[in-house]
């Protein structure tokens, strides 16, 4: 994802374009990590076994040249400080359009894409505390691309026009040397025939243009009252210093593709990012991805970035606590879910000896031996989604709802997996709430019964609920209540009238049923996106690791009972 200068070749009727891609040995400037693609990482037969594309902003579908396997009307030149193209732009309006943009100097730097073994580059951490990712071989060459942003600002070539007989592209010097009256720059008397001008022409043709000038200000007298000349001044006025407002769609998918490809990040995702840093900040947490995606903001208008005179409105900001609650089990059993921690939690637990009674007049009881609280701090959850280079490119409603759903579905797969397992709680996970669980046998309806018998005991004042695995609702689909009943435990979505909700994230052939609003959830900071685009590159995808801060306890001992299936 090396900088390049675009240049052009030949004559005025040239329309070759030339320049350099990658540079060996040079350290990147606009990344979230340093990166160098060293010297031999790409060679002839690099390009002789992959089919490279030169694209526009690594949109294949925009493609200006192509090499496959070393033939085509892409040549490229491997060579000691990195790797060199060259192609004629096509004869279409597209390649016209590239063509202008390169010869006003508006496009002057390349990117490139491919593909890289795991044991062909080396991650480390600089003494500055920068992280440093080495290249030493690149397995395939996918395209090179002119883009907009890029990420290297090591190497540039400027246009020689003098020396490509370009006759019509003047320097800034030979521009100031020419006149705007066409006079010779030689001898200002003259002009470019050689007839000399004289100074009362110029007179004259000065004279016409004011006389033209105050005949239309006269004009306008005659037919503006004064009154509306001051308002068309007032409104002059304000439309000089009135900023334009518009609207702009935050994309998590465009944001991805600009930190895969070493690009620059467009200035909303930008905005919001800082959003989400801030947030992780506040809640005292330590971050490390290139995307923080907040959660606390609204929906829409949540987050302005002033740029060269415009309000640009960030929209459909995608909170993405939203549906993660829609989605999660523990959540719709009614699990406290807190979000927008700072720092260690403390939850007060008031247990049923708090409660006494007293006389009309009497002081309150003290309960001070019973009431306790549960603390909650924040765990890294992490998860991670493939996702394939051609994906990225896309920048349709559909794939950015893909990406997004596939983000929400990583980390509520991983929070009620970790929440309803039996694992021991660390400092770096919470404690599955089968842990050290004893599990009743449930084969008859008996069981069922005396499952919530035992919830009951504990005074518990809330709602039931169960949440089961797939296998445990089919054996309670096929339990019927008695000898003497026709009903099935499991029907209508309930256990014996019940509440009952299924997830796979309960272990097979188990259930739990208890109060729910027993359970804590805490949440800590934004959502924190490393986009990886080394380990998977042989296989053609970048890697996206989720991480998110989570912890779970149950406040009351006893409020669940955990059972078995045969």
């Amino acid at each position: 994802m090396t900088n390049f200068g675009l240049e052009l070749r030949a004559s005025q009727e040239s329309r070759n374009i030339y320049g350099q891609a990658i540079t060996f040995e040079t350290e990147s400037s606009a990344l979230p990590w340093i990166e160098i693609i060293h010297r031999g990482a790409v060679t002839e037969d690099t390009i002789k076994e992959s089919d490279i594309i030169f694209t526009y902003n690594h949109d294949r579908n925009q493609v200006l040249a192509r090499s496959y396997k070393g033939e085509g009307s892409l040549h490229i030149d491997v060579r000691e400080d990195g790797v060199y193209f060259d192609f004629d732009a096509p004869n279409t309006r597209f390649g016209d359009e590239i063509l202008e943009q390169v010869r006003r100097g508006d496009l002057m730097r390349c990117s490139f894409c491919f593909d890289l073994n795991e044991e062909d580059f080396k991650r480390s951490i600089r003494e500055d505390g920068q992280r440093q990712v080495d290249i030493y071989r690149i397995n395939k060459l996918y395209d090179l691309s002119v883009v907009v942003d890029p990420a290297y600002d090591s190497t540039f070539i400027n246009s020689r026009a003098a020396d490509l007989g370009l006759d019509d592209i003047k320097t800034d010097e030979e521009k100031e040397n020419v006149s705007d009256n066409n006079t010779n720059p030689d001898n200002p008397d003259t002009d470019n025939n050689g007839e000399g001008v004289k100074e009362e022409d110029v007179d004259k043709d000065n004279k016409e243009e004011n006389k033209e000038e105050k005949q239309e200000e006269k004009t306008e007298e005659r037919t503006c009252s004064d009154e509306e000349k001051e308002q068309r001044s007032s409104e002059t006025n304000s439309n000089i210093f009135e900023k334009k407002t518009m609207e702009k769609q935050f994309s998590l998918l465009r944001a991805i593709r600009s930190i895969a490809n070493n690009q620059k990040l467009d200035d909303i995702d930008a905005a919001v990012i800082n959003a989400g840093a801030a947030e992780f900040r506040k809640a005292g947490v330590e971050f490390g991805g290139q995307i923080q995606l907040p959660n606390l903001i609204e929906n829409r208008s949540a987050i302005t970035v002033t740029s060269e005179g415009e309000d640009v409105v960030a929209t459909d900001i995608y909170d993405i606590l939203e549906p993660l609650r829609a989605r999660n089990v523990l959540v719709q059993a009614g699990a406290k879910f807190m979000t927008g921690l700072v720092g260690n939690v403390q939850v007060p637990v008031m247990s049923a000896s708090n409660v006494t009674w007293e006389g009309e007049t009497a002081s309150a009881g003290d309960g001070a031996g019973t009431f306790t609280h549960v603390t909650l701090s924040p765990k890294r959850l992490t998860a991670y989604i493939d996702i394939s280079k051609q994906f990225l490119v896309q920048d349709g409603v559909g794939a950015e709802n893909v990406i997004r759903e596939d983000l929400i579905k990583a980390i509520n797969s991983k929070l009620e997996n970790t929440i309803l397992g039996s694992a021991s709680g660390t400092t770096a996970q919470p404690a599955g709430i089968f842990y050290s669980q004893t599990l009743a046998s449930v084969s008859q309806f008996e069981d069922i019964c005396n499952l919530e018998a035992g919830v009951e005991e504990a005074n518990v004042l809330g709602e039931l609920k169960y949440i089961v695995s797939p296998k445990a609702k089919a054996a309670l689909r096929g339990m019927i209540k008695g000898t003497n009943a026709t009903g099935m435990v499991y029907e209508n979505s309930t256990v014996d009238g019940t509440p009952a909700l299924e997830t796979t994230n309960v272990a097979s052939n188990m259930l739990v049923v208890g109060d729910f609003s027993n359970l804590a959830i805490g949440q800590w900071g934004a959502i924190d996106l490393v986009v990886d685009p080394y380990t998977k590159a042989a296989d053609g995808q970048v890697r996206l690791v989720v991480n998110a801060f989570f912890d779970a306890k149950v406040l009351r001992n006893g409020v669940f009972g955990f059972g078995q299936t045969a």
